[in-house]
């Protein structure tokens, strides 16, 4: 059994991990010119925060 403080750091890790793989998917995505234009997109990040959101609870 994990104590909270080391669970804590554990989870952290995860997420600065998973983070720095979408950092490092972004830019390999850039590189192939694979990029979204910003004024489509920007619109719609309410409703993908929203159900991000949803889904994690």
């Amino acid at each position: 059994m994990q104590l909270p403080e080391e669970r804590n750091r554990a989870l952290k890790q995860k997420r600065l991990a998973e983070q720095k793989q979408k950092i490092v998917s972004g830019t390999e995505q850039i590189a192939q010119g694979k990029v979204t234009n910003g004024e489509s997109s920007v619109p719609k990040l309410p409703e993908k925060n929203r159900s991000i959101s949803e889904s994690k609870e």
